[in-house]
């Protein structure tokens, strides 16, 4: 299996990336989530091959919007995907809100945390 660099960017770095092209390039915020997102999958996907049940956890702000994300492609790809979020949906904003509302628009399903995770995923 492949390793993963631990850190790329710095969180300053990635943000002013962001900026430079939703401000200057004119990516909408949406779009680089969404590619984002498939980064992610693409990468996860490549690291667990045989994976067909996801567990998505997905909190508040923008990586909750990533998480979304990746869950609604990983569905649209045939997978069995299960998202558990720590906070209720409703106080997502922007794109995370975006997002939240994509997965569920495509048919996904949110469980609030319980605080244990989904034997089946």
């Amino acid at each position: 299996m492949q390793t993963l660099p631990r850190n790329v960017y710095s969180v300053a770095s990635v943000r002013e990336i962001d900026r430079t092209a939703i401000e200057d390039h004119g990516i909408p915020g949406y779009t680089l989530m969404t590619r984002a997102g498939a980064a992610a999958l693409k990468n996860a996907r490549q690291q667990f091959p045989d994976a067909q049940r996801w567990q998505v956890v997905c909190g508040a702000g923008n990586n909750a919007g990533d998480g979304y994300v990746v869950a609604r492609l990983a569905a649209n790809e045939g997978l069995v995907v299960s998202v558990l979020s720590l906070v209720d949906p409703s106080r997502l904003t922007g794109d995370a809100a975006t997002a939240c509302q994509d997965f569920q628009a495509e048919g996904g399903t949110i469980v609030p945390w319980t605080g244990q995770l989904d034997d089946d995923a």
